[in-house]
């Protein structure tokens, strides 16, 4: 039998994933707009189908859920582009889109703090033995991840990859105030050099640096 898959046009796995799918916040100025998926191949029991996205690797002990959408119907295979804005039309009829880490419902997508090295997200779809979870938007990405876990009969994903370089202004200054401490260092150093020529100076110089007396 051939297997259960996901794809997506706009996103290949292991590849980067582009600036329109990208959050738009956080410091990031991405479109925000959810990938088309397909899948086909489910297992023939199929009661209902879940997608999710999720970055293992936020820092925050506990990942990231990116969007979370459950109760779809077991004829759906395909999400359009967009169908993550609870709004759109573009969700299934009787389809529930729940709160992401974001703290809302739908798609939020990648913004990983700038520097660290690129992020995974995965998307998976879900074959589930039941027609309907019992959960209601405002449920937690892990107890919907609990759920699904209890209720799959089969799983299909992919990787997509997205990383921010560090924020080059803030190294920029950091850089100048450190070359500007040099400087002002040096211009010290130049200036105790030259005054501890004259007597007077010198000996208020070993004064206060607790220098003995020449």
């Amino acid at each position: 039998a051939a297997e259960f898959q996901v794809t997506s046009p706009t996103i290949k796995d292991q590849s980067t994933i582009g600036n329109e799918h990208v959050f738009n916040g956080f410091g990031c100025t991405g479109g925000n707009l959810s990938p088309e998926l397909r899948w086909d191949h489910a297992p023939k029991d199929t009661k209902s189908f879940a997608v999710t996205v999720y970055d293992p690797d936020a820092p925050t002990g506990s990942g990231w859920w990116h969007w979370l959408i459950f109760n779809i119907a077991p004829s759906v295979t395909h999400l359009p582009a967009g169908a993550g804005q609870p709004e759109s039309a573009g969700a299934p009829q009787g389809s529930i889109q729940s709160v992401t880490d974001f703290g809302q419902p739908g798609f939020g997508g990648p913004c990983p703090p700038p520097g660290d090295k690129p992020h995974r997200y995965i998307f998976t779809v879900f074959a589930l033995k039941v027609d309907q979870l019992p959960l209601k938007k405002e449920a937690s990405g892990a107890m919907v991840g609990y759920y699904l876990n209890q209720n799959a009969i089969g799983k299909a994903s992919f990787t997509g990859t997205y990383g921010r370089q560090a924020n080059n202004h803030q190294n920029s200054v950091r850089e100048q105030t450190m070359s500007l401490d040099a400087e002002l260092g040096k211009t010290m150093l130049q200036l105790i050099t030259s005054r501890y020529e004259d007597r007077h100076w010198r000996k208020k110089i070993e004064k206060t640096l607790g220098l003995p007396q020449s």
